[in-house]
């Protein structure tokens, strides 16, 4: 359809259209005449039928059929078909190409010409209707897919503003504290940055890349941690050549680390686990939710069941990075993935299955 949307290339197939018909009557009118003789009445006859169709591919359809006016437009048929049946059967009887034509009734000779004429209007409306509503559809698909991406963009520049603000301040608290891990914070930082401005314009990055993202994320957040909390990433199954749509992690991540971690104050812990096979992907994040007088971690819960819980449960979600991460995996993976949310009294789960490919 692209293709049709060139002046150039509609030309041609005019050209071609027109063409298959002055060689369909030539041939008809060929097997009794001279070929030059033949070849001109071809000529002629298809250049009758060509005026009416243009009247009313060029004038009718566009100002009436288009415009809404429906009653104007067969109107206008009902007097541009008889006219050219009258046109084209005079045009046969001034040529006489044929003894068949010649033995014909004048009656039976309109009609025939007026069928002609129908048919060929028909056939040519009917052609450009179907294009018409080709381009209008892939015309909404651009639409809508610029308005995805721009939604997209949007959410995905919600995300990085959000991450930079919490990493600066974590720079500045050991900066003020003159701390001897800050150079080591703006080397990782950099690295984040790279990752965000150069690789996440992409609308699908490596999976690699993403969890190598995510596990600098978490050192840096360590780092303000001091030690205090735990922060644990668990990486299953083979992540090379997956792809995946970028920072879908990190406003889980920083929900948890929100929620979790700094409204607790010590001993308190995050922790993922990301499971990768063939076609699905499975991420689980738990977090504690209440101070805690020691710290005795319990072993990762397995994500399957807790997504099979989470299904079971009533859901409740909050945040804007809850509802961003929701809304985006609602625009690139639609009836592919599955998000819950579960909570108990000391513990915040996130669940997110993704259908990698189909």
């Amino acid at each position: 359809m692209t293709l049709l949307r060139s002046p150039q290339n509609r030309l041609w197939l005019h050209f071609a259209f027109w063409g298959a018909w002055v060689a369909l009557w030539g041939n008809l009118f060929g097997r009794e005449l001279p070929v030059l003789q033949a070849a001109a009445q071809a000529f002629s006859l298809t250049a009758t039928y060509a005026v009416f169709v243009y009247i009313n591919l060029r004038i009718s359809i566009p100002r009436l059929l288009w415009t809404g006016k429906y009653i104007w437009y067969a109107l206008s048929l009902l007097v541009l078909l008889p006219v050219g049946g009258l046109a084209v059967w005079q045009l046969l009887l001034f040529m006489g190409p044929s003894e068949a034509i010649q033995d014909q009734k004048p009656v039976i000779t309109a009609i025939s010409a007026t069928a002609n004429v129908v048919f060929m209007i028909f056939l040519t409306t009917s052609l450009k209707l179907a294009l018409h509503s080709l381009e209008q559809q892939q015309a909404n698909r651009q639409l809508e897919n610029q308005q995805l991406q721009t939604e997209l963009n949007f959410l995905k520049s919600q995300v990085n503003p959000h991450f930079l603000f919490n990493t600066l301040n974590n720079l500045y608290s050991l900066a003020l504290n003159k701390s001897d891990r800050a150079p080591e914070v703006v080397l990782k930082l950099s690295a984040i940055l790279r990752y965000m401005l150069y690789e996440c314009n992409e609308r699908m990055v490596h999976l690699n890349k993403e969890i190598e993202y995510l596990r600098n994320y978490i050192e840096l957040e360590e780092l303000r941690q001091d030690g205090s909390n735990l922060i644990e990433l668990q990486v299953q199954g083979n992540a090379d050549r997956k792809m995946i749509a970028p920072l879908l992690f990190t406003p889980l991540l920083e929900n948890a680390i929100k929620h979790g971690l700094n409204r607790t104050t010590a001993n308190a812990w995050v922790r993922m686990h990301l499971h990768v096979n063939a076609m699905d992907l499975s991420f689980t994040i738990v977090n504690s939710k209440a101070p805690q007088s020691s710290f005795h971690p319990t072993p990762l819960p397995n994500p399957v069941l807790i997504a099979e819980n989470a299904a079971r449960r009533s859901v409740r979600t909050g945040g804007i990075g809850l509802l961003n991460v929701k809304r985006r995996l609602d625009l690139i993976y639609p009836n592919r993935h599955a998000f819950a949310v579960s909570e108990t009294a000391d513990t915040y789960t996130v669940t997110l299955k993704l259908t990698l490919a189909e």
